[in-house]
């Protein structure tokens, strides 16, 4: 995956997460399910190079960008990702996952998104468990999972690490974690 610290201003290195995560699904879509003429990601798909990749997260973060505190709202996030998709004539859909559900459940809606071949935005904004401190006020982007070990992989800072999920789905009493994932109209 891509690394926000690709962006060469401070400011937007440090705080881009959020526009590299979107960006990453994005490319993912149009590899996915445009064709040439519907793109989300200007260039050649199937031959990604890091500078044109920063010019797309550039782009993209015209849409989805953070504010002083970074972009701590899932429902921005998701508005703001469409939005960027429709300025390139896709008609985006969007799906986040309840927060209200149980660790079990929202797991279960996280493997059928991926067992569909999509990825998935993840914002960890607060949790308490000390084993995701360095995720926190984070979005990564979720590429896979493992019901055995209840993890899901996320994609950040250009790697890839295996999160337990139990750790991560934590919301409530000051606590918040976000998943939307995304689809093009008709998909």
């Amino acid at each position: 995956g891509a690394n926000q610290y690709w962006f060469s201003q401070k400011f937007a290195a440090l705080s881009g997460c959020g526009p590299t995560t979107a960006s990453e699904i994005l490319a993912y879509l149009t590899r996915k399910y445009l064709s040439a003429g519907q793109a989300l990601y200007p260039n050649d798909i199937n031959h990604l190079e890091r500078k044109t990749f920063v010019r797309f997260m550039q782009d993209v973060r015209e849409y989805v960008k953070p504010g002083m505190m970074g972009l701590t709202d899932i429902d921005y996030y998701t508005n703001q990702t469409i939005r960027f998709a429709m300025s390139r004539g896709v008609l985006l859909d969007a799906r986040q996952v309840d927060t209200e559900l149980d660790t079990a459940d929202a797991m279960e809606a996280v493997t059928e998104v991926i067992d569909e071949g999509l990825p998935l935005a993840l914002l960890i904004l607060t949790n308490p468990n000390p084993d995701i401190r360095e995720y926190t006020w984070h979005w990564m982007t979720i590429i896979g999972y493992d019901r055995l070990k209840e993890t899901v992989t996320v994609a950040t800072h250009g790697r890839t690490h295996a999160l337990n999920f139990r750790n991560v789905w934590v919301n409530g009493g000051g606590y918040k974690t976000g998943i939307v994932h995304f689809w093009p109209k008709g998909a």
